[in-house]
């Protein structure tokens, strides 16, 4: 019974020991992981950090570019319009001078001819 009594505080002595050690290895085992872990954590937290500063600025160089971009086509609707209005004014000068001076000239010798024609017209059935 003896034997069996010292076997028992034996294999309890062991059990603490083993217990112990356990606990202390899970212990450091999850204090190494504690560390890994917040360390992953700090990254991340800078990672992210970085990113939305960049998002930020990304999102004030698309607004700036955007800014400028209208600014660009409005000058240069401005100087389309102001190209087009010359144009068209010359082109109105052209033809109002040139071709509308001709026109009326040519109106009127038509007229003149179809006068002419009528009054041929006229002579030859007369003397028909």
């Amino acid at each position: 019974m003896a034997c069996m009594e010292d076997s028992l505080n034996q294999f309890i002595q062991d059990l603490v020991r083993f217990c112990c050690e356990l606990q202390t290895n899970l212990g450091e085992h999850l204090e190494k992981r504690n560390t890994e872990l917040m360390s992953l954590s700090n990254e991340i937290y800078s990672l992210i950090d970085g990113q939305t500063v960049l998002i930020h600025e990304l999102e004030m160089m698309s607004s700036n570019k955007v800014q400028n971009d209208q600014q660009w086509i409005n000058e240069h609707l401005t100087s389309v319009h102001s190209t087009t209005d010359g144009k068209i004014n010359n082109l109105h000068r052209l033809l109002a001078d040139t071709f509308l001076l001709l026109m009326h000239n040519l109106a009127h010798q038509l007229h003149l001819q179809e006068a002419e024609n009528q009054a041929f017209s006229q002579m030859i059935v007369s003397q028909i």
